[in-house]
């Protein structure tokens, strides 16, 4: 609209009016620009605050963390944690024979069966 009354103006020779309509409009698309780069340095920051935040979240997190696993490791005792897992592995190779000789016997069993 603005360039149509510039064109306007300059047929009809107000040279004077068009020069001050032609600074509005140059200062008016200037303010534009300055604008569309005041909202993308804005939202860049918003950003770089939202991931600050989410980086302080997640330090949170892993202090919690940290201290969860040090709690357990204070309280883990590795000398009897072995001691427990070579009875049970004892205890479960036991299992694992019984269970062979069983079912040895109840093949031979079944196979008497069949004679």
């Amino acid at each position: 609209k603005v360039i149509a009354d510039i064109k306007k103006m300059a047929k009809q020779g107000e040279m004077a009016a068009v020069k001050v309509m032609a600074k509005d409009l140059v200062r008016t698309r200037n303010y534009v620009k300055k604008f569309i780069m005041m909202k993308a340095n804005i939202q860049a920051v918003s950003l770089k605050v939202t991931t600050l935040k989410s980086q302080g979240a997640m330090a949170n997190a892993m202090k919690g963390v940290t201290k969860a696993m040090g709690a357990m490791n204070k309280q883990m005792n590795m000398p009897e944690m072995q001691k427990i897992m070579m009875e049970f592995e004892k205890q479960s190779d036991m299992m694992d024979m019984k269970e062979d000789m069983m079912n040895d016997i109840v093949v031979e069993a079944m196979g008497a069966e069949e004679d």
